[in-house]
């Protein structure tokens, strides 16, 4: 019943990209600096009174060369690297930076800088079972009392730090809310960390991070009583694909293609990006041409066939799947165990 978490998108008016910046470089410098008593208050309030936690928090504030992990900002987004901005909110807030504990965490937050001083922020993180997040997309993906109240609290620090108004958006943003079963070609994490498709049926290559963010609740607990006890921290995927994940086996002119297609283990997780699934559309499109035209079931057109029309037409893209044959055999053997204890 794990899931991964929602976000409530927010945006802000009056606080500038330059304010930020400037902000989040004060914060960094006073939460890695011993000697400033007050902030190491703050920042061990945020962390729950836990020291170590204190501890991981201010070494994420510092690159491997030993600088502050300023935030980066170009012409339209702006890229948080430090926790230092959440270590701020969840003191000001008194809630724990624990998400696993918590299920409220502002996370380092993926920006976008709009016209008028404008901030979309998309950071707002809460946690959710399988079976909320499918309740939530199917009753309109409206945020909760719970989500609503806590942006009533993210709005009173947000205007201390310059913001003349906060609003939220009428819809969350749900990540993923489970997966369709029964299809042609199911897709791994153990494959995509294996390059993906073949590269002679591949219709373009992706690359992204297993992105559980929040954490799977009870894997390692898990993996443990499976008898495993490899690492389960796995390097990105750049994978090649193909649409073979996305048709449906038993009604056979269907295709589904979203977060929720034919992905199996980590899989959704890379598999749910709206850019990966563009480009599997795209491959949707061209194989109903081909099954309309060839009188044939959609489920039955080949990667091949889509790929050949690419080609033919000058749109296949450069195809650079990577195998990483250490991290994939080990998520395989994972994968393949917890589903034979499922099984059992």
């Amino acid at each position: 019943n794990s899931e991964l978490p929602v976000t409530l998108v927010f945006e802000t008016q009056g606080l500038s990209a330059r304010t930020l910046k400037k902000l989040d470089y004060i914060y960094l410098k006073r939460f890695t600096n011993l000697a400033d008593s007050e902030a190491q208050n703050f920042l061990l309030s945020a962390a729950g009174n836990d020291a170590q936690l204190a501890e991981q928090l201010r070494r994420e504030m510092i690159d491997t060369r030993g600088n502050l992990k300023t935030l980066w900002a170009g012409k339209d987004y702006i890229d948080v690297r430090s926790p230092a901005l959440s270590v701020a909110y969840h003191s000001f807030r008194g809630i724990k930076l624990s998400f696993p504990e918590t299920g409220i965490m502002l996370d380092r937050g993926n920006i976008a800088i709009l016209p008028n001083e404008r901030l979309s922020w998309n950071a707002l993180l809460f946690a959710v079972t399988a079976s909320e997040a499918e309740a939530l997309a199917r009753s309109g993906s409206k945020p909760t009392a719970n989500m609503q109240n806590e942006i009533l609290f993210l709005a009173a620090w947000l205007r201390s730090l310059g913001a003349t108004s906060v609003t939220s958006a009428s819809e969350l943003y749900i990540r993923h809310a489970g997966n369709v079963t029964g299809v042609v070609e199911p897709l791994t994490g153990a494959q995509m960390l294996l390059g993906g498709v073949p590269a002679n049926e591949a219709l373009g290559t992706f690359s992204y991070y297993f992105d559980i963010r929040g954490g799977i609740e009870g894997i390692n607990e898990k993996a443990s009583s499976l008898g495993w006890f490899e690492s389960m921290v796995f390097k990105k995927p750049t994978f090649n694909i193909g649409i073979r994940h996305a048709l449906i086996k038993n009604v056979p002119n269907l295709a589904v293609v979203s977060p929720c297609s034919g992905f199996e283990g980590l899989a959704c997780s890379a598999g749910r990006i709206v850019e990966f699934n563009v480009a599997v559309g795209q491959g949707v499109g061209i194989a109903a041409i081909n099954a309309l035209l060839n009188k044939e079931n959609l489920a039955d057109v080949s990667n091949r066939e889509v790929r050949q029309v690419l080609a033919q037409t000058g749109q296949l893209p450069r195809i650079f799947g990577v195998a990483n044959n250490a991290d994939g055999i080990l998520l395989a053997q994972f994968e393949n165990l917890v589903t034979s204890d499922a099984v059992a």
